[in-house]
């Protein structure tokens, strides 16, 4: 298996860079505050549900961060919040 791999491991999602994403269930409080910062602050809905519901090795992120993640991160990040 390649390092560049994204692969689902418990706990959590382990990203291309080594990093360890997690996710806590998204619920209806996500969803309103993420519709909240794509009003408030014009984010992409998707990324701002994302920062909601993820930790990187521990610490909260925003949506910004997800800018510079690789796509293929980001895609695993997204189909999990989707599945959610």
């Amino acid at each position: 298996m390649s390092n560049t791999t994204v692969t689902e491991t418990a706990p959590g999602t382990l990203l291309s860079d080594g990093r360890r994403a997690a996710m806590v269930p998204a619920l209806g409080k996500h969803v309103r505050m993420a519709r909240r910062m794509q009003q408030e602050a014009g984010h992409d809905f998707y990324f701002a549900l994302i920062a909601q519901v993820t930790t990187i090795d521990g610490q909260r992120i925003v949506p910004e961060d997800l800018d510079n993640m690789p796509m293929r991160d980001v895609a695993v990040l997204q189909a999990i919040v989707e599945g959610n």
